[in-house]
């Protein structure tokens, strides 16, 4: 589904290597930080995917809740436009942090023109 203009939206990668904060209970966090994307008009909006991570818990970014994913291995998706930052974290809490997969955890953004 294309949305405003019926152009695709861009996408930028974020890295795959998601440092893990040490908890001592449950759930554990995944965290990576990354910078605000450069260009970005009034009207566009910019949503979080993640893909193949284990059993999600909250998701968060900059300390704001968006939700908890919607079953085992489904994509997340959500708008994130309104909690930009210049710098901004995004935070996952495993809900089964022994959950293992071949592919490892994607994350992107995609931004799509107002």
């Amino acid at each position: 589904m294309l949305h405003a203009g019926d152009q695709p939206p861009q996408r930028v990668d974020l890295p795959s290597q998601w440092p893990v904060v040490a908890a001592l209970s449950e759930p554990r966090r995944l965290t990576r930080h990354f910078n605000c994307p450069t260009g970005l008009m009034p009207a566009d909006r910019v949503e979080l995917v993640l893909a193949h991570f284990p059993p999600l818990g909250d998701v968060q970014v900059n300390d704001q809740p968006l939700g908890r994913s919607p079953a085992v291995g489904a994509e997340f998706r959500v708008e994130i436009t309104p909690h930009l930052q210049s710098r901004n974290l995004i935070s996952v809490a495993l809900q089964d942090a022994s959950a293992e997969s071949d592919i490892p955890p994607q994350a992107h953004l995609e931004i799509f023109a107002g």
